[in-house]
């Protein structure tokens, strides 16, 4: 199955709203934003999952999801959460990818060229967040 915008769109608005009880909606599509995440998925279909935001939203999502006061929220902590938001939305895009395949741990953005499959342009609370599907293109070109 090929993943489109409209699947990527469909599983990070489940995510938003199950696990952090917030809206997330289409927007358009902002550009490389700061607090990023991305895991890879590797197997039958190899490539990466990357969700982007800004540090606004960033901020106020690690705050409810480790239950801490926004001033006490580091950038480890927004890394941290950010990459789980990564991992969940990247476990759901897996699910609909030829098998078998594995998924890795959350990174920082970056890494091996990709082609974008999907981007998905969303927001919540008027702050940017995007999430991309990119596949790497053969066996010989996947990172190391």
């Amino acid at each position: 199955m090929i993943i489109g915008v409209e699947e990527v769109s469909e599983i990070a608005t489940s995510v938003w709203a199950s696990l952090l009880e917030r809206e997330l909606y289409e927007a358009p599509v902002a550009g490389a934003l700061p607090a990023a995440a991305q895991v890879a998925i590797d197997g039958a279909w190899t490539g990466r999952v990357r969700v982007e935001t800004s540090v606004a939203l960033a901020r106020r999502l690690t705050s409810q999801m480790f239950d801490v006061p926004e001033d006490d929220v580091d950038d480890e902590m927004m890394s941290d959460a950010i990459g789980e938001l990564a991992n969940i939305i990247g476990g759901n895009v897996k699910a609909l990818l030829p098998t078998p395949s594995k998924l890795g741990l959350p990174e920082p953005r970056g890494g091996a060229p990709a082609e974008v499959i999907a981007e998905a342009g969303l927001a919540c609370e008027d702050e940017p967040v995007t999430v991309v599907v990119e596949k790497f293109p053969g066996p010989d070109d996947r990172p190391d």
